[in-house]
């Protein structure tokens, strides 16, 4: 019995060394691929592209109201790249899923609302709109305000030649301040949301 262990069979050759080494260096590399794609790809299954959303505010719109999402370049000139959606509610709620490629942003809502003063839904549509920069915050509320603010906005990117994160900061202050509202508002005006 001894000696069918002491057999030359199953002591390690220098074939079956040199298989081994391939076995580990294979199982190695699969496992350094595998770690490259766990850090280039987990991070995006963590913290997925973020939708383009928020509520379309008069009053909330109604189900069903129209949105035109377009693209805009740094002087906030459209630039031909459009989405379509709807409110998904009447709470006013909208969703872009599809990726976008600008930093910027115009939401342009138009229908119906419910009217806050009458408690009715309104007799007529109405079309609201907002400028954003949604390279950091998806969220684009479109209000009163930020109707207001958006032509304000845009002559002050092209005439006076600024960014269009100093437009906003002026141009908000600049309504703030015909309706005598002082002071900074914590926020901008497509954050600020009704609902």
């Amino acid at each position: 019995r001894a000696h069918e262990l002491a057999d030359d069979s199953v002591r390690p050759t220098k074939q079956s060394w040199w298989q081994r080494w391939t076995i580990f260096t294979s199982v190695v590399g699969v496992g350094a691929v595998a770690i490259v794609a766990a850090v280039m790809i987990v991070p995006n299954w963590l913290n997925p592209e973020q939708p383009i959303q928020g509520y379309i505010q008069k009053g909330p719109f109604i189900s069903g109201s129209s949105i035109t999402i377009q693209e805009l370049d740094e002087r906030l000139q459209p630039t031909g790249t459009n989405y379509q959606v709807t409110t998904g509610s009447d709470f006013g709620d909208y969703r872009l899923a599809q990726d976008i490629t600008a930093d910027y942003v115009e939401v342009i809502a138009q229908g119906y609302y419910f009217n806050e003063v009458s408690g009715e839904l309104s007799t007529g549509q109405l079309t609201l709109r907002a400028i954003a920069d949604v390279s950091e915050n998806k969220v684009v509320n479109v209000n009163v305000l930020t109707t207001l603010v958006a032509p304000r906005i845009r002559h002050i990117v092209m005439v006076d030649e600024l960014s269009v994160t100093d437009a906003k900061k002026i141009a908000e202050q600049e309504i703030l301040s015909i309706f005598q509202i002082s002071g900074d508002v914590a926020t901008n005006f497509e954050n600020m949301n009704i609902s």
